[in-house]
């Protein structure tokens, strides 16, 4: 793909990697090449995710708690794993830190698709501490992984939250719990979006419904899959959303409409 003939030079304060797209240059162009951060990249979204921005020209630095399995996924994507623990602090710096180094010395997008929710509900303890766990991990390290992004981020930069899941939370036995983070997550994308356009700096989020995981038997039907979802991402990361920030995206084939209609329907009248 050459550049385009004729073509109207791109603004100067956009990002290397952004110019290239709008001059219609090849992204496989290491000096070009877009850099990418996508925590939770082991499994799930997080690894459909950090597959769909390599074939779409990104470096890759896939972060996980789950060292071996980011590694998997980082070398079937050509690029590179780093350790983190989405409920610590200095895991998180120093996961940033790590990340800079092995992409070039540059961030341009970061995708916020794990969030340890998983292993904070795992251990069996009382209600109290899985609830303050919960929080530390989804809607705390949501806030801390957004923090340090936008400190290593140059004009041009994109964040995108995988901000909960879609549906009504009660019939979870953690629904407080979960009910309580999706909602933080969402609050802190629209703050971070707030705060950081001055910056230049994008921030928006996606909610997904239950998701069918590769290889199963199931038809997605109206659940979808991580591949799905991660294409939503890889759009709120691409040059096509340059006019998008602080939108919350919700890909759950209409399971949100079908959980209002039935609240609706047992309104008292």
């Amino acid at each position: 793909m050459g550049r385009s003939q004729g073509a109207a030079p791109a603004p100067r304060h956009l990002p290397p990697w952004l110019v290239a797209v709008l001059a219609d240059d090849a992204l496989v162009d290491e000096r070009v090449r877009p850099t990418v951060v996508v925590t939770g990249g082991a499994s799930g979204v997080g690894k459909a995710t950090s597959e769909l921005l390599s074939r779409s020209g990104f470096l890759v630095a896939v972060a996980d708690r789950d060292e071996v399995g980011a590694r998997a996924v980082a070398d079937a994507c050509g690029g590179f794993a780093v350790a983190v623990d989405a409920a610590s602090e200095s895991s998180i710096v120093a996961m940033f830190g790590r990340a800079l180094d092995v992409l070039g010395g540059r961030l341009d997008a970061v995708a916020i698709a794990g969030s340890g929710s998983e292993a904070a509900l795992a251990a069996p303890d009382d209600e109290v501490a899985a609830f303050v766990r919960l929080q530390a991990a989804v809607v705390l390290g949501t806030h801390l992984c957004i923090r340090e992004a936008a400190k290593r981020m140059g004009r041009g930069g994109r964040i995108c939250v995988v901000a909960g899941t879609a549906g009504d939370p009660r019939g979870s036995p953690a629904g407080a719990a979960l009910a309580a983070s999706n909602a933080g997550v969402e609050a802190l994308t629209r703050v971070a979006a707030h705060t950081l356009a001055a910056r230049g700096i994008a921030v928006n989020g996606v909610v997904h419904g239950p998701l069918v995981p590769r290889g199963s038997d199931q038809s997605p039907g109206a659940f979808g899959t991580p591949d799905g979802v991660a294409e939503t991402i890889a759009w709120l990361l691409s040059p096509r959303a340059a006019q998008v920030s602080g939108a919350i995206i919700t890909v759950d084939g209409g399971l949100g409409i079908d959980v209002l209609r039935a609240s609706d329907d047992r309104a008292p009248r």
